[in-house]
């Protein structure tokens, strides 16, 4: 068993590792380039690929979350279950042309 965990773990380290890479590279090449080359193009364009860099760098911070949650098979089957449960109540109240959703939580107030 704990050969098999290892190899998940490698398997989540290494792609954890390749997502970082991926996202972070654009950022630092930019960073680096425009630090080295005193004729780096300061153009729209070249601020709109800089944009996109960051934006590449925060999120991240935003993907990580979800490869471990998505790496953990009993999360997996749990939010994949819930969709399919969504999914089956939707099609329910289109079918039958009423919301069961909105008589079920009339007295429920989230603000």
């Amino acid at each position: 068993m704990s050969v098999i965990r290892n190899k998940r773990v490698t398997k989540i380290v290494i792609f954890l590792t390749l997502t970082f890479i991926v996202l972070w590279f654009p950022v630092n090449f930019l960073a680096t380039w425009y630090r080295l080359d005193k004729n780096f193009p300061k153009r729209f364009s070249s601020y709109l690929l800089k944009m996109i860099a960051h934006t590449m760098s925060y999120a991240n911070s935003s993907v990580n979350p979800m490869i471990y949650a998505f790496s953990n098979e009993s999360f997996r089957h749990s939010s994949t279950h819930l969709i399919r449960k969504i999914f089956r109540r939707k099609l329910y109240e289109d079918v039958n042309g009423h919301n069961r959703l909105a008589k079920s939580n009339e007295g429920t107030q989230f603000l």
